[in-house]
């Protein structure tokens, strides 16, 4: 499978990702810190009143969705450092993403607390858990 992209609505890249994820951040009422780890990508630590939420947009540059997708699990799981914190990765709102996430284990998710947010070409964030 390949990620298609799109000329003028190419939602696809990191900075439109991290674009649309910080103008959802703000309309939610969140403040935030955008971090970038050579090792593991960009990751957001977003807070609101004495909610924490550390989000990671991955960095991995694979035009195949299922490398993409591991790349993003594995840079979450990589700085996990609290077991009731909550984390989430950022993905296209595509099929091939929603499924992929669908597969993903319901232990897996409930045990990381882990939950994607799905980012449309028109700028909508949903999420997913």
């Amino acid at each position: 499978m390949q990620i298609r992209t799109e000329n003028k609505n190419n939602f696809f890249t990191e900075n439109t990702l991290k674009h649309r994820l910080k103008n959802y951040l703000i309309s939610q009422g969140w403040n935030f810190d955008i971090i970038n780890k050579a090792n593991h990508g960009l990751y957001i630590v977003a807070n609101r009143s004495d909610e924490k939420w550390v989000i990671i947009i991955s960095g991995h540059k694979s035009n195949n969705f299922i490398e993409y997708f591991v790349s993003a699990i594995g840079s979450a799981v990589h700085i996990m450092d609290n077991p009731v914190q909550k984390y989430s990765i950022v993905l296209p709102d595509t099929t091939p993403f929603q499924n992929l996430w669908k597969r993903l284990s319901a232990v897996a998710k409930r045990r990381t607390r882990m939950s994607a947010l799905f980012i449309s070409c028109d700028g909508d964030v949903v999420e997913t858990i």
